[in-house]
């Protein structure tokens, strides 16, 4: 009997310890379940797409259009007469003779009509008195300076009245033989100065001094030497301003740098120290036409850029 009671009571005890366990575990469950229910999903954030960009059209290469080739012209196509009609001749008796005897009195096919080009030339002129105004000097230098339009003149006040441009000038011969070379180039770089204050858009083209007859030069002083050395002087005078520096003395000179008394059976000088006949003035025409037709051509080219 008491062993039934005991077993009775085991029974019940389990059975307790059952219930109170499956409701303990229900109860997780719920938990469980509601926490499940009330806990937002995680959701992992993902960036918006970047569309890839659409290629760029190709730009529609433009026309460039083709550059017109410059039309070439040859020294012979300048004719020298369009150069000429816009000079003034500056200088002493060398170049005075040089119109009479082979320039535009007898060579019109280069120079043109005689009067085209002007002329501010005259026997004894130098560098030392152009430099000095006409009105100061003594009346025996006064002699010494060319006439325009019936009066003595100073060539910074000549030549703006000539309307002309291109100043071509040979002095030496009348200088060296006083002022030495030094004071030759220091006078005629003061002279061009001068001018250039009244035509300051004059070209300068400066001619080398022609050789002297061996048999009468002054020896120290006015001789083949020192016209040498100025000649070599005006040159860089010359390279050092921009000024264009014309030889018309190499072709008349010896292998010993005195005048050629002769060439091809001709008579080179007219007897004189230095003056030349038609004949020697020759190399000046040839000379003179050369810087003409390249002058002409390098302004056709510098007209293009």
């Amino acid at each position: 009997m008491k062993k039934t009671a005991f077993l009775i009571t085991a029974i019940v005890l389990a059975a307790g310890v059952l219930i109170s366990c499956s409701g303990s575990n229900a109860g997780r469950v719920n938990q469980a379940s509601a926490e499940s229910e009330t806990t937002p999903t995680e959701v992992t954030a993902t960036g918006t797409p970047t569309p890839s960009p659409s290629p760029s059209p190709s730009p529609t290469p433009s026309a460039i259009p083709t550059p017109t080739p410059i039309p070439v012209k040859e020294l012979s196509d300048f004719d020298p007469k369009d150069f000429f009609k816009d000079a003034v001749f500056c200088g002493d008796s060398l170049l005075h003779h040089f119109r009479f005897r082979a320039g535009p009195s007898v060579k019109p096919e280069i120079f043109g009509d005689r009067n085209t080009s002007e002329w501010l030339t005259i026997g004894s002129y130098c560098v030392r008195i152009a430099v000095k105004d006409v009105k100061t000097l003594y009346p025996g230098d006064q002699a010494c300076c060319p006439k325009y339009r019936g009066k003595r003149v100073n060539l910074w006040e000549a030549i703006p009245e000539t309307g002309k441009t291109r100043v071509i000038m040979f002095f030496g011969p009348n200088d060296i033989g006083i002022t030495l070379v030094d004071g030759f180039i220091d006078n005629y770089k003061a002279l061009i100065e001068h001018i250039k204050e009244t035509t300051p858009n004059a070209k300068f083209y400066i001619l080398s001094i022609t050789p002297m007859r061996k048999d009468m030069q002054f020896i120290g002083r006015l001789c083949n030497d020192n016209i040498h050395k100025a000649n070599e002087r005006l040159k860089e005078m010359c390279d050092e301003n921009g000024w264009t520096y014309v030889d018309v003395e190499s072709e008349l000179c010896d292998a010993n740098g005195d005048l050629i008394l002769f060439k091809n059976g001709k008579a080179i000088s007219d007897g004189t120290n230095v003056h030349l006949t038609s004949d020697g003035y020759e190399f000046w025409n040839s000379q003179l036409e050369k810087l003409a037709r390249e002058e002409l051509q390098k302004e056709y080219y510098e007209g293009f850029k």
